[in-house]
């Protein structure tokens, strides 16, 4: 409901039950790759995850269609052991499975991945978990493991260094930019700069309403071009990122990063027909004289007046096409309701 009133067309989303998201999508027409989480800090028990993890990607096919496609994501290199990363690896270059994988997040995961120390060292000795250190920065533990082979898409990228962004680079791997959620959190900011400059698809990331209370798209390109700039202050000011960059980075930027350039995220002939239709009447965006910088500086998710995917209007004027919101809204609350009675 939230992505088709921002005039979202299509999402990555990594969940832990990717068959019944994957169900979702199918059923309200959005437009999206699931990603099955993966955990798994324990290399003893690499094996058995990786054989949950493909009989969970097969169940989860049985939903895939035009719109959906099925990926997997070995969750955080914290969370998931080396073994596990190289099965999971291996299993998306024979099968051809899209990675998602979260990654360059903290300052914590630094400590632990280059000394192994800190609380993620400090939980896993709780767990009586054996760790190898890896000794090296997240990115080339990624490409260590086989993991960069598979040009996965990398969310946060915030501790990374340049020789990092140049590993990146180099093996086509995409960035999915969190810049609300990096903030909430406290972990930074990433050099969304350095990421466009040398031509990695971004796109932008909500990192999910547990550290993001929105899933707006205007407003998370608004932070992103705001806190880029204010962490560019000083330097090159033909480096600085403009309007014209977020709103790629929101449309063919995200569909790139997605792996899906060639289908959606631009108005071309023989794409398909994804389209968002946003009102600049509003009093909060006048005057509009350049439309990007009204759209950018401006807009938010109220504004968008009809969202169409694949040639079907899902959202218009505040009406739902393909979901009951009262229906859904009576839902919700029922389980507010339990869960504060179980309390």
């Amino acid at each position: 409901l939230e992505a088709f009133r921002a005039g979202v067309t299509t999402v990555g989303d990594a969940s832990t039950n990717g068959v019944i998201t994957a169900r979702i999508l199918r059923e309200s027409g959005l437009r999206g790759t699931v990603f099955q989480e993966s955990f798994g800090p324990d290399p003893r028990v690499a094996r058995e995850r990786v054989a949950q993890l493909r009989e969970t990607l097969s169940q989860m096919r049985e939903f895939a269609t035009p719109l959906v496609t099925v990926g997997a994501s070995p969750h955080a290199p914290y969370s998931v052991s080396a073994p596990q990363l190289e099965l999971i690896a291996e299993l998306a270059l024979a099968d051809g499975v899209p990675l998602m994988m979260h990654a360059g997040e903290s300052k914590d995961e630094t400590h632990f991945m280059q000394r192994g120390a800190g609380r993620f060292a400090d939980g896993l000795r709780r767990r009586a978990i054996d760790w190898e250190v890896a000794g090296v920065s997240t990115i080339a533990h990624l490409e260590r493991t086989g993991i960069l082979l598979t040009k996965p898409l990398l969310a946060h990228c915030i501790t990374v260094s340049d020789d990092d962004i140049q590993m990146i680079k180099g093996a086509g791997a995409r960035i999915a930019h969190c810049p609300k959620s990096n903030a909430k959190l406290g972990h930074g900011t990433a050099p969304l700069a350095s990421f466009t400059g040398r031509g990695i698809p971004v796109g932008l990331g909500s990192d999910s309403v547990a550290s993001n209370n929105l899933c707006d798209l205007f407003e998370e390109g608004r932070f992103a071009l705001l806190q880029s700039r204010s962490r560019e202050i000083g330097t090159d000011r033909a480096g600085v990122i403009d309007a014209a960059v977020i709103l790629n980075i929101m449309t063919l930027g995200g569909a790139r990063a997605l792996g899906m350039g060639d289908q959606v995220g631009s108005l071309e002939p023989g794409k398909q027909a994804d389209v968002a239709v946003v009102s600049l009447n509003g009093a909060h965006q006048q005057p509009v004289y350049d439309p990007q910088l009204a759209l950018v500086f401006a807009s938010h998710a109220s504004d968008v007046s009809m969202t169409m995917i694949a040639g079907e209007e899902v959202f218009r004027t505040g009406q739902f096409t393909t979901l009951d919101h009262h229906e859904l809204e009576m839902r919700l609350a029922d389980v507010r309701r339990r869960l504060s009675t179980s309390s």
